[in-house]
């Protein structure tokens, strides 16, 4: 098994993965939850957990977590404020900010519809496609812990992101180790692999948008 592997609240366990591999089938489908965006780091954690993890009558949950811009805030507009008069304090109206979650969501679902059909292509026939806007931290935490039943396992792809970035950044992957309630397995990029070529209508429709 590969050693770019971690385990629930600890460091890479090598008996919880085991387990996920081993444990017999039950009366309901295991769930394996996938976070999923844009990234080749993604698209490994995925392509990794069909070779490794996922097995015949699996459920897989795909489940893409989306920013947005600051919300806007509407103050009275100066100089007489009991003229009700509105405007934003950060540079773009209601209206823009609603038209920019659209456009994100829109995009989010296109790539979520690309890894469904990644995963159809390897009869991986029962998959779940869910897009929530909020921090990803916080919404990977609420989802896998509102499962019912518990999943299987969380799966997420890793930026590899330096000592001070994840001091000052965080880690989406070291987050979902200490605060989820299921095996978390991270999926870090081996040398060498290459984005397979069902995830090919992602980077043309990048391309297309450009």
């Amino acid at each position: 098994m590969s050693t770019h592997l971690a385990g629930l609240r600890v460091s890479a366990l090598q008996a919880e993965v085991d387990r996920l591999m081993s444990e017999p089938k039950q009366s309901q489908p295991r769930k394996l939850v996938i976070a999923v965006d844009d990234s080749d780091n993604s698209k490994y954690a995925l392509d990794f957990a069909r070779k490794n993890l996922w097995r015949e009558g699996d459920r897989v949950v795909l489940l893409y977590v989306f920013g947005s811009p600051a919300m806007p805030m509407m103050v009275a507009a100066p100089p007489d404020p009991e003229d009700l008069v509105l405007e934003t304090v950060c540079g773009i109206t209601p209206e823009e900010w609603q038209l920019i979650v659209d456009q994100t969501e829109a995009h989010a679902r296109e790539v979520v519809g690309t890894y469904s059909n990644y995963c159809r292509a390897h009869k991986m026939n029962d998959v779940q496609e869910r897009v929530v806007l909020g921090d990803a931290r916080e919404v990977l935490e609420a989802v896998v812990s509102n499962m019912e039943p518990r999943p299987a396992a969380l799966i997420v792809g890793s930026r590899g992101l330096s000592a001070v970035n994840r001091l000052f950044l965080g880690s989406v992957s070291q987050h979902a180790v200490t605060h989820c309630n299921c095996p978390v397995v991270v999926a870090r990029m081996e040398d060498g692999w290459t984005v397979p070529s069902e995830f090919a209508v992602t980077s043309v429709a990048k391309k297309a948008r450009k």
